[in-house]
């Protein structure tokens, strides 16, 4: 499976995380990490977006409330095979640690619950924890 981070989240995040990732050779569930940048998605709209997660098998990491919001993302999600992972600031503003702290420390319950989950999903992460969301 793929995390593709979108164009919220630094370039740099994302790279960072790939680095660790690689070096997690304990871990029992394998992921590799991209942005879209890498992937010449810049711009892209949130549906063509949806649609390059499902070509890759993968799932996109947002804080764009949209991906969670608008009802027909669903039968988007369902016809890709894909989902979303949306950070939300449980303080309601965002600060770059509070994102970086979220994911280092929530990282491998995040895969286990991601690698659990029948598609299509949504899930919110933020300081508290991970949350699976209803459409």
């Amino acid at each position: 499976m793929t995390y593709i981070f979108d164009e919220n989240y630094s370039y740099r995040l994302a790279e960072g995380l790939r680095l660790i990732e690689e070096g997690n050779l304990r871990s029992k569930i394998k992921i590799e990490i991209t942005h879209v940048k890498l992937l010449h998605l810049e711009g892209a709209t949130d549906e063509q977006l949806i649609e390059a997660a499902g070509n890759c098998n993968g799932i996109i990491i947002t804080m764009d409330k949209d991906f969670k919001h608008i009802k027909h993302y669903y039968s988007l999600y369902k016809k890709h095979k894909t989902g979303a992972i949306i950070f939300r600031s449980s303080k309601g503003i965002i600060h770059y640690w509070d994102i970086v702290k979220s994911f280092i420390n929530r990282w491998e319950e995040l895969k286990k619950e991601i690698s659990n989950a029948t598609l299509p999903f949504a899930y919110q992460i933020n300081s508290k924890g991970i949350q699976k969301l209803s459409f």
